[in-house]
């Protein structure tokens, strides 16, 4: 049911929804995987890293959607399953090949 809702047109989507069209699930190993118990299907995030000469805070993809957190036996428990448009699923996919990464709860639980 997630995954259709993020791939439908929606007249009366709020402003803070994603863009709508195809979107890809990418896995994302956590730098702190303490948030996860946190994080619920569904969610709204934003992907932060750091820029490597002033370690100040990258935002690599915003407006995610939570698919899958790693609670399972069958899952890495530091693990979540994140649906982001093709572009921004591929810029995480790639950055997470050598940098550590966080996501940040944003939307309507993070406030």
């Amino acid at each position: 049911e997630l995954v259709s809702s993020l791939t439908e047109d929606d007249p009366t989507a709020p402003p803070t929804a994603p863009p709508t069209g195809p979107f890809n699930m990418v896995p994302l190993k956590l730098a702190d995987p303490s948030i996860i118990p946190l994080l619920l299907p569904g969610d709204t995030i934003s992907v932060i890293s750091h820029q490597p000469d002033t370690g100040l805070p990258a935002t690599i993809a915003s407006g995610g959607k939570v698919v899958l957190v790693g609670d399972t036996a069958a899952a890495d428990p530091s693990t979540v399953l994140i649906a982001l448009p093709q572009a921004d699923a591929d810029a995480v996919a790639a950055a997470s090949l050598n940098t550590p990464l966080a996501v940040v709860l944003t939307g309507d639980r993070a406030g």
